[in-house]
């Protein structure tokens, strides 16, 4: 329960930011191909990041979870690629928090998930609240 209340939680905190960001079409319009890709690859890390908070653990077992990580990884690298150097620091801390996920994830299986059910919501959260931070961080470029 408290779980489940923690992951609802960061999944309003990211959505209010998404919702803060908006859907701004303008940099489209000015012709600026790379700032357009920025808040296109911006949004689709931030998706990731949402499923990644969403998603069931228990129902999903291991395979979901570790895909769900794998999206936001290759999302981030996506986004990285077409960033400046002014949000590498958020770069790095979510690069950090994902290998984090990966270490504490790859160790388990659907048998152990359920005891290490706490450890798995507090290692997401670490990457939502890491991914929030980018996405944020961003938020002028794309607005």
């Amino acid at each position: 329960m408290v779980i489940r209340v923690i992951v609802v939680l960061i999944v309003a905190l990211l959505a209010s930011v998404a919702a803060a960001c908006g859907d701004d079409d303008s940099s489209s319009d000015t012709g600026d191909t790379s700032t357009a890709s920025v808040c296109d690859q911006r949004d689709n890390l931030n998706q990731s990041v949402n499923d990644l908070a969403d998603l069931d653990v228990i129902a999903g077992g291991t395979d979901s979870l570790n895909a769900a990580v794998d999206r936001v990884e290759s999302d981030l690298d996506s986004l990285a690629a077409v960033t400046s150097s002014e949000v590498q620091a958020e770069v790095d801390d979510l690069n950090e928090a994902i290998d984090r996920a990966d270490e504490t994830f790859s160790n388990l299986d659907d048998e152990s998930l359920l005891a290490a059910t706490a450890e798995v919501a507090l290692t997401i959260a670490d990457v939502a609240i890491a991914g929030e931070a980018l996405v944020t961080a961003l938020a002028v470029e794309c607005d």
